[in-house]
């Protein structure tokens, strides 16, 4: 075993010894009510409900807004949303759930002039399609304990 694995592995077993990974999960008002917001039932609902409708979808990944008004959500004070496309980096180093789904379809398109041989039916293609919406909730609010420099 190279001394890196070996590293990574003694890492790993300590911390799970002292408490498990979630020993490092963030902690304080600010992230409790970010979580708050973005594990919100009516947001969940809300993300699935666009992912069943295209048209929808389309509406919610240009305007934000429009879920969190379907999900009669407002958004607290400090807090931003945003929608983006699941796979793209988020440059700025804030506090941030994302909330990410996808949904991923599969069906037939027939070719009236491909016919299976046994029955005289069109055969199916199977096709796929898939639509992904990516929900960013973004703590913009300073850091409990925190005081701007006065000037």
């Amino acid at each position: 075993m190279s001394h890196r694995r070996l590293a990574v592995f003694v890492c790993a077993a300590v911390a799970l010894a002292v408490g498990g990974f979630a020993a490092a999960q963030p902690r304080g008002e600010n992230f409790e009510s970010l979580q708050r917001f973005a594990d919100s039932p009516a947001l969940s609902r809300a993300l699935d409900r666009t992912l069943a409708d295209p048209a929808l979808h389309e509406r919610v990944m240009a305007n934000p807004q429009a879920l969190l008004r379907m999900a009669r959500l407002s958004v607290p004070e400090g807090l931003e949303v945003q929608t983006f496309e699941p796979g793209r980096l988020f440059e700025e180093p804030l506090p941030r759930i994302e909330l990410t789904r996808c949904r991923r379809v599969y069906y037939c398109e027939y070719d009236d002039r491909q016919l299976d041989p046994d029955n005289n039916i069109p055969v199916c293609q199977l096709k796929e399609s898939e639509l992904c919406l990516g929900f960013r909730v973004i703590d913009r609010r300073p850091p409990p304990g925190f005081f701007p420099p006065i000037r």
